[in-house]
């Protein structure tokens, strides 16, 4: 069960069944792998990996698995495979989770 309330959540996090879906803005090419908060619409994400053949989408899947201590398997990009603007699905991630493991990243 999800510990907020869906009104009270940024626009960018939405609470489904099993988890939730992050909608990113992906900065592919970046000097290291991190997230900050810019919009309520989206998560900036910056992935070091360039975004060549889906290694950005690779990095950016290995990236949420580390944050969220979840398997690869239980990040899956919805959309967005080819754009900078994506929606992640994170299983097993509660909106709870969500704030404990993204509080160490600086948000603007």
């Amino acid at each position: 069960m999800q510990n907020k309330n869906s009104k009270d959540l940024p626009s960018f996090i939405r609470v489904t069944a099993d988890g939730i879906n992050i909608t990113v803005k992906a900065k592919p090419g970046a000097k290291r792998n991190s997230i900050s908060l810019e919009s309520q619409e989206y998560l900036k994400v910056s992935i070091s990996a360039p975004p060549v053949d889906g290694k950005a989408n690779i990095e950016l899947v290995k990236f949420f698995s580390d944050i969220f201590d979840i398997p690869k398997s239980s990040v899956q990009l919805l959309r967005g495979g080819s754009s900078k603007n994506k929606v992640v699905s994170l299983k097993g991630v509660t909106v709870k989770d969500f704030y404990n493991k993204t509080a160490k990243f600086a948000f603007k």
